[in-house]
């Protein structure tokens, strides 16, 4: 059993103090193909060896579904799922100004939005109704997220009632089974497409005025359609 062999580890690491396991010690890479053109994922590397060939086997055969970066992700198509703006009744459209922002984001923001125009995930626009600053949020390990203040727009957006599960109640819905599984979708947010008559609610900055293909983050209603 898979379980018995994972707990065996445990009870071991607790009987010997100095006998320790990291978590590297705990992965070991695969790749998914080529040696010159690699996709490597990563797996429990204490599961039977068994095991471990059934798992390579079925995401060698399936590598074309996962993404290592935003040129392999496809999306989820349209006629499935895209994501619309409703507008309140009589919302009169808002433009707002950029906000000042100093040398060393401006060149981190610029090399990102070059990025995102790369893979289409941004367009440039030369008239809209509406324009939402850009706001830089800095993460614990220091690196910038780009956001777009959407406050305004937000509240004149009607609100979707769509309730979000509690997670422990979703965790509370499976237990008792032998083995689990979990999946991460990749930039997941930006793989469902915005509806074409909503994309120019836009952000505005030093270098134009863009437009998203995809679906940021910072919109209302985004949590229900994802």
């Amino acid at each position: 059993m898979i379980l018995d062999e994972v707990a065996d580890v445990i009870v071991k690491d607790k009987k010997i103090a100095r006998w320790t396991i990291t978590a590297k010690e705990l992965l070991m890479k695969l790749n998914l193909r080529s040696e010159k053109d690699p996709k490597e994922v990563l797996i429990n590397a204490i599961l039977p060896t068994s095991f471990q060939a059934q798992i390579k086997e079925l995401l060698i055969n399936y590598h074309h579904v996962f993404a290592w970066n935003y040129n392999d992700l496809k999306g989820i198509p349209r006629e499935i799922c895209e994501h619309k703006i409703e507008l309140v009744a009589n919302a009169q459209p808002i433009k707002q100004r950029q906000y000042k922002m100093n040398l060393y984001y401006a060149l981190k923001v610029k090399e990102d939005l070059d990025k995102l125009f790369d893979t289409r995930f941004i367009y440039p626009i030369e008239t809209t109704q509406w324009l939402s600053p850009l706001v830089i949020v800095q993460k614990k390990n220091g690196k910038l997220w780009i956001c777009v203040d959407y406050h305004k727009l937000n509240a004149h957006t009607k609100k979707d009632p769509f309730p979000i599960h509690f997670l422990d109640s979703v965790l509370n819905s499976i237990i008792g089974h032998e083995m689990y599984s979990f999946m991460d979708g990749y930039s997941g947010y930006n793989q469902i497409k915005m509806a074409k008559e909503d994309r120019q609610r836009t952000f505005i900055l030093e270098w134009g005025a863009y437009a998203y293909n995809v679906m940021p983050f910072g919109l209302c209603n985004t949590p229900a359609t994802f």
